[in-house]
């Protein structure tokens, strides 16, 4: 008697009817019937997959079909754009109104994607997809399972081809003067970052020359990692 009305407590609570049955024909139907994982139970099993929708559905004032990726804070505010990288509890997001942005990943409540994005979660494993992120769960348009967030350890626009982790900065300038001396500068840089790791590398150069003469060569290569 006594596991019959620990059952029906259950039962009431998830909100379907009360079988009359026996208790145990209750408890034989509630062990056939598998239960879907809790956000808490994905918390602590980080890549454990569910049986939940494949994508989680955005607000409804979002314009759909959605155009852009969309990214809610923490204090409410919605930010339409392009995601860009999350490494290190940091999210790169160019926004259409604020330009680049940095963004601390604790302050992202909701995320949908209408681009490609690459995951890298904590096991290794890789997967691509557009996304949805909501109540702390990552959800994936081409994969049944669902994802605690805390098992993302970074991700990246676009298909996972090693391009698509690295940005850079290429600079140019040049001045020439004329009169007492004559002389030709050419100044240059490069810079490229890798998305999902801190390497860094810089590349700079000058170049003088006055009267025909070389009057500088110098060049610098720099990495951090």
């Amino acid at each position: 008697m006594c596991g019959f009305n620990r059952y029906s407590v259950a039962v009431w609570a998830e909100g379907t009817s009360l079988n009359t049955g026996t208790p145990s024909q209750q408890l034989a139907e509630a062990e056939s019937s598998p239960a879907t994982p809790s956000p808490a139970t994905l918390q602590a099993n980080p890549g454990l997959a569910g049986n939940a929708p494949q994508l989680a559905t955005p607000p409804s004032f979002l314009p759909l079909p959605l155009q852009d990726d969309w990214v809610k804070l923490s204090s409410g505010e919605w930010l339409k754009g392009e995601i860009q990288v999350l490494y290190e509890d940091d999210i790169e997001f160019d926004s259409d109104d604020l330009d680049m942005l940095v963004i601390d990943w604790e302050d992202v409540l909701e995320l949908y994607s209408v681009q490609i994005i690459s995951v890298r979660l904590v096991t290794g494993e890789e997967l691509t997809g557009r996304i949805s992120i909501q109540s702390g769960l990552l959800r994936f348009d081409n994969h049944p399972g669902q994802y605690s967030i805390s098992s993302i350890l970074s991700m990246a626009a676009g298909e996972p081809a090693e391009l698509n982790f690295w940005t850079g900065e290429m600079s140019l300038s040049g001045s020439l003067s004329y009169g007492n001396i004559e002389e030709l500068r050419l100044d240059f840089g490069l810079e490229l970052r890798r998305h999902t790791s801190q390497l860094n590398i810089e590349y700079d150069g000058t170049l003088r020359e006055s009267y025909g003469f070389d009057v500088e060569d110098s060049r610098r290569l720099f990495s951090t990692f």
